[in-house]
């Protein structure tokens, strides 16, 4: 079983048919171009763009002097900050005219394309990139958004089955919602609104706070599903029927085999794989339009590199109606709630296959404790060194220290009245930064590293601190000339 596209359609009502968003999709476009591209679509300047891809990378616009690579990415939180209430702005009486309407609608869109089709691991960001696909709002409708949403959910999901993976990207909602309606005994403890909704997705609506998976809860669910029977499946939540007659109709995709794209990679969809999902028995798969071929493939690494014959190209989705590219009438046979595989079925699939979550494979299981002792010693090894190369109990005492010889020379800063003047504020600031870095060792020069009582330093806080001369008891307070070094 898989997500299909039928499936997507089903939960989100995205539309099946239309143009490839990877057709023509450049992810590695020029910084000029992108200028230009950002300029058209959001009126954005070339400095003000220029700002938001060194943000992204890191820039602190209160440290100028640490420079930062630019990413070709934006901030979702600025982006939606530049745009937002322009309906609180209608709505009042302003008049919004057609360009900023446009600029408004394809931030909104792009907002979109970051939070819901293609959410990439930071959950904070969006490539810039996919503002191609936004030029000409009148063309997004042509787009078969359930396909390129479906191939980057079923690619993220290909990169966290690695060992070691933390992480998915993707709509996790779509995947949550077709286990719920596939796996019904999975479903959490939660009082889902009543619905008859078309798309389904709109049932799961939560309301209230749920509660996380724990490790042994985690391990708890991987048995139950192993111990899984064909009783415990729906194939075809999607059944509907009207007056004793099956409404049901799957999308003319169902039958179709080759590639399902994103903007920039694909995934293979083979519809004899999973036939009883779209209404047949399940077979074994001997055709495939794509021939997967281990030489060229690498699936052991951190990344999974397939190699299919013929190398796959959009021309099959672009004629995926043609017969070469379907699944022929007589290759499938109707599951009239018969059985649900053929006899041989699963003795050949359990043959190559790994039918279950918790994999016993010998070679599986000496791949993962390999992985996890690659782990197990980076961390180690993160935990004796820390940061600059030096342990972690060395740059704490250096922490200490410094921080230690910092207070020491406020207090006597505080008690002879000494006032520091904003460019040695600037140094304090800095100091009080890098207490950690052992590498910035010329800001503590001249420290006093123990507290004096009331007398003034002549050289507090590293020589950088102007001083107030203290006034003799009795006698009219006046000010001498500031001069740096604490010298009177």
């Amino acid at each position: 079983m898989t997500i299909t596209p039928d499936d997507v359609k089903q939960i989100t009502d995205l539309e099946v048919e239309g143009q490839l968003v990877f057709e023509g999709f450049n992810n590695n476009m020029a910084w000029t171009d992108l200028y230009a591209l950002l300029e058209e679509t959001l009126g954005w300047g070339k400095d003000e763009t220029e700002m938001e891809f060194k943000l992204v990378g890191g820039y602190d616009p209160n440290e100028p002097h640490k420079p930062k690579n630019p990413l070709k990415k934006l901030m979702l939180k600025n982006l939606r900050k530049k745009f937002k209430g322009t309906f609180k702005r209608e709505k009042e009486g302003e008049v919004i005219d057609e360009i900023t309407f446009k600029r408004t609608a394809t931030s909104y869109l792009l907002y979109s394309l970051g939070t819901v089709f293609f959410p990439d691991n930071s959950g904070n960001r969006v490539n810039v990139h996919y503002l191609q696909l936004l030029k000409n709002l009148d063309n997004i409708k042509n787009y078969s958004w359930a396909t390129a949403t479906l191939a980057y959910l079923l690619d993220s999901l290909r990169k966290a089955s690695r060992v070691g993976a933390t992480e998915i990207a993707g709509n996790v909602a779509i995947l949550m919602a077709w286990v719920y309606h596939h796996f019904p005994s999975l479903e959490p403890p939660t009082n889902w609104e009543p619905h008859d909704y078309v798309p389904t997705g709109k049932k799961f609506m939560f309301t209230g706070r749920q509660q996380r998976f724990k490790d042994n809860k985690l391990i708890r669910m991987r048995e139950k599903i192993d111990a899984f029977t064909v009783e415990d499946f729906i194939f075809d939540p999607y059944v509907r029927i009207h007056n004793g007659v099956d409404a049901r109709r799957f999308t003319e995709t169902a039958g179709y085999n080759g590639p399902l794209y994103h903007p920039t990679c694909y995934v293979m969809t083979n519809p004899r794989r999973i036939l009883r999902q779209i209404g047949h028995i399940q077979v074994r798969a001997i055709k495939e339009n794509f021939k997967l071929s281990k030489e060229g493939s690498e699936t052991k690494g951190p990344t999974i590199v397939l190699n299919y014959r013929p190398t796959p190209t959009v021309d099959a989705w672009n004629n995926r109606h043609e017969e070469r590219y379907q699944l022929a009438v007589g290759e499938a046979i109707p599951c009239i709630n018969t059985k649900e595989a053929a006899a041989d079925y699963m003795t050949w699939y359990t043959y190559f296959g790994h039918p279950y979550v918790i994999n016993n494979d010998l070679e599986a299981q000496q791949t993962i404790l390999k992985a996890v002792a690659q782990m197990k010693e980076v961390h180690e090894t993160k935990e004796k060194t820390g940061l600059f190369g030096l342990s972690w109990k060395k740059l704490y005492f250096i922490s200490k220290e410094r921080g230690q010889a910092l207070a020491n020379n406020m207090i006597s800063c505080i008690r002879s009245n000494d006032v520091i003047k904003a460019p040695q504020q600037k140094i304090l600031q800095e100091q009080i930064r890098n207490l950690h870095n052992p590498n910035m060792e010329e800001f503590y020069e001249g420290l006093v590293m123990e507290e004096r009582g009331s007398k003034r330093s002549r050289n507090s806080l590293g020589g950088v601190i102007s001083s107030r001369r203290q006034p003799s008891p009795g006698s009219e307070e006046t000010n001498d000339e500031e001069e740096e070094g604490g010298g009177p």
